[in-house]
């Protein structure tokens, strides 16, 4: 198993070279510009005119007599929501004012993982050292100076990732790209 890993500049690297293959530009040929085969342009202009225009409402609508069957997606979607089960255990997450699902109605794992920075076994909330971050079992705790993982014994925190990573270079992106 490698215990390359591919960090940020590798990845910039990566997505620039990957580019290429899916933005390939033709001489002559522009993503906006008029293109079509003549083969193209005749069956556009042999299809009459309005055939293909489909009236969408803007809205869903009781009283809708749009042949897409409006009325009939608005009573099917008006039955699907109990709103019994919004925002309580086993039913529907709800929005908080900032568009977000509040934090209590979330699993716990969602917010297992801390950031801060290790210091003499103890992992604070900033670099000086100053704000002490209570350890607790469950959680994952990332030295943000490391990026080095660990998790809470209940006694001392225990690193839970390896130290003898290396980044991916640009060459060998090169090398696996050719």
């Amino acid at each position: 198993m490698s215990n390359e890993f591919l960090d940020k500049s590798g990845l910039t690297y990566f997505w620039s070279k990957l580019k290429a293959y899916f933005v390939a530009q033709e001489d002559g040929m522009g993503l906006s510009s008029n293109d079509f085969t003549d083969a193209e342009k005749e069956k556009l202009a042999s299809i009459e005119e309005g055939a293909t225009a489909i009236t969408v409402d803007s809205a869903l609508s009781s009283t809708s007599t749009n042949p897409v069957e409006n009325q009939a997606v608005y009573a099917a979607l008006e039955e699907k929501v109990d709103t019994s089960l919004l925002g309580v255990a086993n039913g529907i997450a709800t929005l908080d004012d900032s568009g977000l699902v509040p934090s209590t109605q979330l699993p716990s794992y969602v917010d297992d993982v801390i950031e801060g920075y290790l210091y003499d076994g103890v992992f604070y909330e900033d670099s000086s050292h100053t704000m002490e971050i209570t350890g607790e079992s469950g959680k994952i705790y990332v030295d943000l100076n490391t990026n080095y993982s660990y998790r809470y014994s209940g006694s001392a925190y225990v690193q839970i990732t390896s130290t003898d990573m290396t980044a991916i270079t640009n060459d060998k992106i090169d090398e696996i790209m050719a």
